[in-house]
């Protein structure tokens, strides 16, 4: 069995920042990745589509928060949290996350992101524990917010 070694720690604390920093690219956010969205989620809200939501509070399109969230690893590509140690198996241990502002259809969202720490837990499974602190942006304006507890550990 392979083993989370402490110059693995080293390199991913190297990553450690005291401030949150741009990790990935804008996305523009099409009806139809709402569409998609609201499919995979079963979430049905009149708000996702474009008809109901003309009467809504908001007159066009929106994604929730959760739709952020699920977008994390992707938008956060260049320093995607759940791909920090090669050849080790990553779960969600805890997510956390404020719903600032809805996300609208045609708008670029882009997210920050730091990791804010990462300990080597003493314990037989061998396991390295990652906090993922996140923000997603709807231009200059805060989304949604959050931090991921990521667990790593080699089988």
């Amino acid at each position: 069995m392979s083993r989370i070694c402490q110059a693995d720690v080293e390199r991913v604390r190297a990553l450690v920042t005291a401030g949150l920093q741009p990790v990935g690219d804008e996305v523009e956010v099409s009806q139809s990745l709402i569409d998609r969205f609201a499919a995979t989620t079963n979430d049905f809200n009149p708000m996702h589509h474009a008809e109901e939501s003309l009467s809504g509070p908001f007159r066009r399109p929106v994604a929730h928060g959760f739709f952020s969230v699920a977008n994390v690893p992707h938008l956060a590509h260049r320093l995607n949290p759940f791909q920090l140690l090669p050849n080790a198996w990553c779960l969600l241990k805890r997510a956390e996350m404020d719903f600032h502002y809805p996300v609208p259809v045609g708008k670029k969202i882009h997210c920050l992101g730091r990791i804010a720490d990462i300990d080597l837990l003493d314990n037989p499974a061998n396991v390295a524990s990652v906090r993922f602190e996140w923000q997603v942006n709807v231009g200059s304006k805060k989304s949604t917010t959050g931090v991921f507890i990521l667990y790593y550990f080699f089988s």
